[in-house]
């Protein structure tokens, strides 16, 4: 007597809804929201900023404007001591911790 309980699974339609699911997933979230290219870079860590760290924070705050990086170049300005451009950058950093909604 056969059994029709035990099938063998259909591995062709595995395959196409987990490409379907991968394509889902990239026009919803987008592919350009990679953590590692958000993430503020790290400047001083070992003293000073260098001119080279300052420049990187720099380009990498005006493409992916955000609070910590407003916050760590206003740091860095502020060791420079140019104090006008570090209260530019806190004041742009408080704008964006209003603008983002809070997640209480």
């Amino acid at each position: 007597m056969k059994s029709s309980l035990i099938v063998r699974p259909n591995l062709k339609l595995f395959l196409m809804g987990a490409a379907l699911l991968i394509v889902i997933n990239d026009l919803l979230v987008g592919s350009g929201t990679q953590a590692a290219a958000r993430t503020v870079p790290l400047v001083g860590k070992s003293g000073p900023v260098t001119d080279a760290e300052f420049e990187r924070l720099h380009r990498h705050v005006v493409t992916f404007p955000s609070f910590e990086g407003y916050m760590r170049l206003a740091d860095c300005y502020e060791e420079r001591g140019d104090f006008r451009a570090a209260m530019d950058c806190l004041v742009r950093a408080r704008l964006l911790e209003e603008a983002l909604p809070q997640l209480d």
